[in-house]
């Protein structure tokens, strides 16, 4: 059973719940070469693995590991992590803990005269927000997959200025440069909720990258909680507010589990979608 967090009523702390509920479990989970690589995103990803180590060894607790987080994260900027009966930033707090790995992303194109833009149009990086790029997106539920696929590639309004002046009217589109994949991938799904994949393949300018779900934050009522998924198949259930410390397990899955159950967790919707790379 994946170690929970219990909720703190006077310094409401379900961002953190949520987010470090996940990040525990994979650490448990990896190697020494994937805790190695991914403590390097940040020094609050640094700390988060050392301390991970002692609750490993109970030498403290979760509760005691996000609580020091938290007053870390306060004397950087009170103004987004404050104390008391204020609600932290969910995508702050994974900003800051992700951190940014320069990965990649799409530049704009012209598909007839090969006219490019120097300047990055959507980031690819540790923490991908997906798009919506048409009301479609926003009413009919695609695979995660496929959403990133538009979110990075597709045709945008701009008219290449070359070929208008030889009366040629031509929208550029996005074309896709990524140069790594990280070890650890979270895509924000606040504008589309694609539904997520068990796992998914992404490529890249040297190949093809398999990631697996291992998480999934939801938001709703001004409240987080999440879903953990373990390498084994088994899914849980954690909200620190109703659970107090304990994940709920709910099922074993695998690749061709329906995975439309969990786009939703109660009333709650996905903000994000959690992956870690698969390394052979």
């Amino acid at each position: 059973m994946p170690t929970g967090l219990t909720w703190d009523s006077r310094n409401y702390s379900c961002a953190f719940d949520a987010v470090l509920i996940i990040l525990y479990n994979v650490w448990k989970e990896s190697d020494a070469v994937w805790r190695n690589t991914t403590c390097t995103y940040s020094e609050y990803m640094q700390y988060l693995f050392n301390r991970f180590e002692d609750v490993n060894l109970e030498k403290c607790s979760l509760d005691q590991v996000r609580n020091n987080l938290r007053i870390m994260l306060n004397r950087t900027n009170s103004n987004i992590f404050p104390f008391g009966h204020h609600f932290t930033d969910i995508t702050e707090l994974s900003a800051y803990i992700m951190g940014y790995g320069n990965c990649g992303g799409s530049y704009k194109l012209c598909p007839v005269c090969g006219n490019e833009d120097s300047d990055i149009n959507v980031y690819f990086d540790r923490v991908t927000p997906l798009m919506r790029i048409s009301s479609h997106d926003q009413h009919h539920n695609t695979k995660l997959s496929d959403t990133l696929k538009i979110t990075l590639n597709h045709v945008v309004r701009e008219i290449c200025v070359p070929c208008s002046l030889n009366g040629t009217r031509v929208k550029k589109r996005l074309v896709v440069r990524i140069d790594h994949i990280p070890s650890l991938i979270m895509f924000e799904c606040c504008t589309v909720h694609p539904t997520p994949e068990a796992e998914i393949l992404i490529s890249t300018d040297s190949g093809h990258v398999r990631m697996r779900l291992c998480g999934l934050i939801y938001t709703g009522d001004s409240h987080f909680n999440s879903r953990v998924f373990e390498q084994n198949g088994s899914v849980w259930k954690h909200d620190g507010m109703i659970d107090r410390g304990e994940c709920q397990y709910e099922k074993l899955i695998d690749l061709l589990t329906d995975m439309k159950q969990f786009e939703k967790n109660g009333n709650k919707r996905i903000i994000y979608q959690v992956y870690i790379k698969i390394t052979t």
